[in-house]
């Protein structure tokens, strides 16, 4: 299913990130990449309805930037920030592409367990107060369409898409 999408290239790219920075990327649902709590990367994902599914995927990672505007720089990092050395693009870009090869790979074979426990594993937001919209919990868990899951007391709430407002631990 579609909103099912963002939680496989997501995960892709905090793999790659790993595998040829040396980071420890975490995930900020539902599809920022975060190091040491600022963002890294964002995945941004469209669809078109029609004869023709088609699903757009963009994928943002900072890599060079040394400085950012002030608003950001509480919020944001990159690659040269967080090693002290600029990404090589091709080589990041090639991990990328094996790294989403991969986890499709895995949708497509059924494995949907798999790609969520990855992304439960690397995931920031799990275990946190948040607030979305009127939503207002402990994230606890993804549901198998990306959904997250907000348990406030006995109540359990599905939140499909929105912006993830202040979290605390």
């Amino acid at each position: 299913s579609m909103p099912m999408m963002p939680v496989s290239p997501t995960v892709a790219v905090a793999e790659a990130l790993a595998e040829t920075a040396g980071l420890v990327p975490r995930l900020k649902w539902p599809n920022d990449v975060l190091v040491g709590g600022r963002k890294i990367a964002g995945i941004l994902l469209e669809s078109r309805l029609g004869p023709a599914p088609l699903v757009v995927l963009g994928i943002g990672i900072n890599l060079a930037q040394r400085t950012f505007p002030l608003a950001l720089t509480e919020r944001a990092t990159s690659v040269a920030l967080e090693t002290g050395r600029s990404a090589d693009r091709e080589t990041l870009l090639s991990a990328l592409l094996e790294a989403l090869d991969r986890r499709r790979g895995d949708l497509e074979r059924g494995a949907l367990a798999e790609v969520l426990q990855r992304w439960r594993a690397l995931s920031d937001t799990l275990g946190r107060t948040v607030t979305i919209d009127e939503v207002h919990g402990v994230a606890a868990d993804i549901d198998d369409d990306g959904a997250l899951v907000v348990a406030d007391g006995d109540r359990r709430r599905r939140v499909v898409a929105g912006e993830l407002g202040e979290v605390t631990r």
